[in-house]
């Protein structure tokens, strides 16, 4: 057992950055946000025929006044915020902030916040990556997701460029917060995505490595390294069980988008196999966790809350598993997919809890 202050010294942040970087950047963005909500409703208040300018812009025409109003209300509108949800698609970088922490819970222990800015720098490298694939598939959108932000039209690519540029900043300026090496990973996180989108989708093996690297392997390792200091074989056999279980579980996500990705000219298991044969090896990876969770659990010593997490993950694996061989079809596939989310989340989860 490690004695007090034996973990190797990590970045500290201290009081006075940690107000600056919460307080001095929160504080205006949210008096701006309520600011600007209040002129804007009161102007709809005052002026419901909009026969006078906007009064937030004394001096300006009346036209270039309602164009203004009229963009800082869709800024603020339920819109908007629903289609930046959809082009960053914060929420499936979950799995990969789950793993940095279960990488953390490896390796020993780190200040709660360096851990909760390394989560926040790889939500922000994930939504860059995510934000570059929509604009990489919006000829295929337009088949296969029509009424997505970029395939519809309602944004341009200038706009999703900069929302990129501003997400890669943004997990720079909060990876260096942690170290230096927390912030190159963040530029190295939204590289993978890249490669992802314009180099692997045109043999599927590398396709899937590259998901599986950058969504669960990258950030364990780099949670286990921050927190122990070292790359050790502890780490080298979870991240080979985790490559191993998911690699043709990952396929999973291709059985919706077949007609648009034939189309596209893509290379996935179900294009490439059929349907048919490509669900049988999707099922075979969905249903292996069972036969080679020995693996891990002869070489340490597991929770039981780990053995209860993975195996309610396993029984969603074993009942995707059997639908799927039946029922390859889009709207199906789909339901799969939400589950599968689910699955990395439990089993991400079961890895964060497998220590206590």
């Amino acid at each position: 057992m490690r004695q007090a202050g034996a973990y190797p010294r990590q970045a500290h942040l201290g009081i006075p950055r940690v107000i600056f970087a919460r307080a001095g950047l929160g504080i205006p963005m949210v008096m701006f946000a309520t600011c600007a909500q209040y002129r804007l409703m009161s102007y709809n208040s005052r002026h419901p025929t909009w026969q006078q300018p906007f009064p937030f812009f004394y001096g300006l025409p009346e036209e270039q006044a309602d164009e203004v109003y009229l963009g800082l209300k869709r800024l603020f509108s339920r819109d908007f915020y629903k289609d930046m949800m959809a082009l960053a698609m914060p929420s499936r970088a979950l799995p990969a902030a789950l793993s940095f922490a279960a990488g953390t819970f490896m390796g020993g222990s780190i200040s709660a916040a360096s851990l909760g800015l390394g989560i926040t720098m790889l939500v922000s490298a994930y939504c860059a990556a995510a934000v570059f694939n929509n604009i990489s598939d919006i000829e295929g959108d337009k088949l296969n997701n029509p009424s997505s932000p970029l395939a519809s039209g309602r944004y341009g690519l200038g706009f999703a460029w900069g929302l990129m540029a501003f997400f890669i900043a943004a997990s720079l300026a909060i990876g260096y917060l942690v170290s230096p090496a927390m912030a190159l990973l963040g530029v190295f996180y939204a590289f993978m995505g890249v490669i992802y989108s314009k180099f692997t989708k045109g043999f599927w093996p590398l396709s899937y490595a590259t998901l599986i690297t950058t969504h669960l392997l990258v950030p364990i390792a780099v949670g286990y390294s921050l927190a122990a200091g070292h790359a050790d074989a502890k780490l080298l056999v979870i991240v080979g069980f985790i490559f191993v279980t998911e690699f043709f579980s990952f396929s999973i996500k291709d059985y919706k988008d077949v007609e648009g990705d034939k189309k596209m000219g893509m290379s996935t298991m179900p294009i490439s196999l059929g349907p048919q044969t490509a669900s049988k090896l999707t099922s075979f990876g969905l249903i292996l966790p069972a036969f080679s969770i020995w693996v891990p659990l002869s070489e340490f010593r597991l929770s039981y809350l780990f053995l209860i997490l993975y195996f309610a993950a396993w029984l969603i694996r074993a009942s995707i598993a059997k639908r799927l061989v039946r029922d390859q079809s889009p709207g199906a596939a789909a339901e799969m997919v939400k589950k599968y989310r689910i699955i990395l989340l439990l089993q991400m989860c079961a890895w964060c809890l497998a220590w206590v």
